[in-house]
């Protein structure tokens, strides 16, 4: 069992003393879209890092089949993935080569969903019986009041939790079936994040902040593919500038940047426009939809804008952790099927 050191201020972290050693689930990765840090002075690979903003990040593997990174707590280690994935044989679970003829046809399945929590004795039900199927290059947003169970449903869409019953299926995965690293692994191969707080690393350009999902995945041409990206989001202008000298709706650009550069399968955006103003949230709505339509991207959006949510092809409703509404667009425009939950209202 790894032993990790944890890293001191200023210095390089120190690598693990055992190249082979497991890291167990209660490691616990914070993985979100392959973000993360600069590359381990001593490794010829990228390692995940830890900032305050994004959490940890797995890293690629190398030709043994192992994986580096940094701990939310500064501990280094690496990962052997065939014990790290447990699951790797169980019925579900597929490789990431997998080729397109073999892949879901759905980019997402949600199957019964619930989410329950215990607190202060009592069993809280946060999220209740939720299903729906969204193909590849469907857009759909989310809406309803606060605590009605929507950014609990995003993190279990996005494998960055459990249910407690039913099942997700994220590009192929069935989610449940794998273990932290396992999901981390999903996230970084197919799932884009854009967040209502930007969450760019401060001590990054804007050009560094988007080549850092490219670097994750090795690609050589990580530079050139970060400034078209940002030239795509209107901001050739302003690849040497930090988070810090960047307006509110330019760090949106440099996420949205940041979230289409590996092409993902499918982009989860929580509350993309909840921290601009109506002028700049109009460009940045603009520039989403204009991304995923060039890039066939499933979309989903959380959001208590109305008007953002009528730009998706389908909108679903929540109250009190169900679905009470599921509208979906067609040649007349919007239909609406309601649920017997909301029928008996």
């Amino acid at each position: 069992m790894l032993s990790p050191k944890k890293s001191t201020a200023g210095a390089a972290p120190a690598r693990s003393s055992s190249p082979d050693s497991e890291v167990p689930p209660a490691a616990g990765l914070d993985v979100v879209a392959g973000v993360g840090g600069p590359p381990h002075p001593k490794q010829k690979t990228r390692v995940a890092a830890r900032s305050d903003e994004v959490g940890a990040v797995a890293g690629p593997r190398d030709k043994r089949g192992r994986c580096s990174y940094v701990s939310a707590k500064g501990f280094v280690a690496t990962i052997n993935w065939s014990a790290a994935i447990p699951n790797a044989s169980a019925p579900g679970f597929h490789l990431a080569n997998t080729s397109h003829s073999d892949r879901d046809p759905a980019a997402l399945r949600v199957e019964n969903l619930s989410r329950l929590y215990r607190s202060g004795g009592r069993t809280l039900r946060v999220l209740d019986d939720v299903s729906f199927t969204l193909n590849d290059g469907d857009t759909c947003s989310v809406l309803g009041p606060s605590g009605s169970g929507k950014t609990t449903l995003l993190g279990l869409c996005a494998a960055l939790d459990t249910p407690s019953s039913g099942r997700v299926v994220l590009c192929g995965y069935y989610t449940s079936q794998l273990d932290e690293d396992g999901r981390s692994r999903v996230r970084s191969e197919y799932v884009g994040f854009v967040f209502q707080t930007f969450r760019l690393i401060p001590t990054l350009t804007a050009l560094e902040n988007v080549m850092v999902p490219a670097e994750l995945r090795r690609r050589r041409n990580a530079s050139a593919a970060a400034s078209e990206a940002l030239e795509r989001v209107g901001l050739s202008d302003r690849l040497g500038h930090y988070p810090v000298q960047l307006s509110g709706g330019e760090q949106q650009r440099v996420g949205l940047a940041r979230a289409f550069i590996n092409e993902p399968r499918i982009l989860f955006a929580d509350e993309p426009t909840g921290n601009l103003d109506d002028e700049t949230s109009a460009s940045i709505q603009h520039l989403l939809f204009e991304l995923n339509r060039t890039n066939g991207t499933t979309l989903v959006v959380v959001t208590h804008d109305e008007g953002l949510a009528l730009q998706t092809d389908r909108i679903i409703r929540l109250r009190n952790g169900g679905v009470v509404s599921d509208t979906r667009r067609d040649a007349d425009g919007f239909s609406t099927r309601k649920s017997a939950k909301e029928v008996g209202a």
